[in-house]
């Protein structure tokens, strides 16, 4: 009995060992196929440098023009410090236009361009100066030359009565006839000062002209045309004059 005992015992025995050697086993981790056939996590995108505006961020305000009601040429600010030949100068020279700077469609008065020209009339350029001009609007009449002749004797030629009646006309018998009209300046209507600071200033087709209102200009009922004066001084102590004997006073 003791042998069979004993056999049972040690059977018993290798049992318990292995039932604790498998339990073991079971609660270490896998380091074989169950470790390669893990999950491994996506790799993380490398975070961009730029950072968006947010939403309630006020958006970039655009680079935006400065008006230059002026006109001036940049090269104006440059120029203060040079100093112009005006000796060229020979002359002056004025044109006048009507001219509209509002919104409606009628003319609101009087452009005048004034300009210096040399001894080719052609335009002496000057930027940077500022030349004061005086101007003066007149209206125009026309005089004439009275002439008085002393009647003379009855024509020679007429050698029958109905001649010696009816004389042909002669500066003999015309007593007195007018002669050698003219025009003249005859009202001043409008007196001011101004100034240009370019020889652009005289071109109608690059810069809008010293502006006269009509309301400034006192036009009497009678006349539609008249005479724009211009003085124009130079930095050399020189004046010089001109006229536009073509100016519309009136729309």
């Amino acid at each position: 009995m003791k042998p069979k005992i004993l056999f049972i015992f040690l059977s018993l025995l290798i049992g318990i060992v292995l039932i604790c050697a498998c339990a073991s086993q079971s609660n270490t981790p896998s380091d074989t196929v169950g470790t390669n056939l893990s999950m491994t996590p996506p790799p993380t995108e490398p975070t961009s440098a730029y950072t968006p505006i947010p939403t309630d961020t006020e958006p970039v305000t655009a680079l935006s023009a400065t008006p230059n009601p002026q006109n001036t040429p940049r090269i104006a600010s440059i120029a203060q410090k040079v100093e112009f030949d005006f000796s060229s100068v020979a002359m002056a020279h004025v044109i006048t236009i009507h001219k509209n700077w509002d919104a409606d469609a009628e003319d609101d008065g009087v452009a005048i361009f004034p300009s210096l020209l040399d001894t080719n009339e052609k335009t002496v350029e000057f930027y940077g100066v500022t030349l004061p001009v005086d101007i003066e609007i007149w209206t125009k009449k026309w005089i004439f030359t009275e002439v008085t002749f002393t009647p003379g004797p009855t024509p020679s030629i007429c050698k029958d009565e109905y001649c010696l009646a009816h004389p042909p006309v002669t500066l003999a018998t015309l007593s007195p006839i007018l002669t050698n009209p003219r025009e003249i300046k005859d009202q001043l209507i409008y007196s001011g000062k101004a100034s240009i600071s370019s020889w652009e200033d005289g071109n109608r087709f690059l810069r809008p002209g010293i502006r006269v209102p009509f309301e400034d200009i006192k036009v009497p009922a009678d006349k539609e045309f008249g005479w724009t004066f211009v003085k124009i001084y130079t930095p050399d102590g020189k004046v010089y004059e001109a006229v536009d004997e073509l100016t519309k006073l009136k729309l």
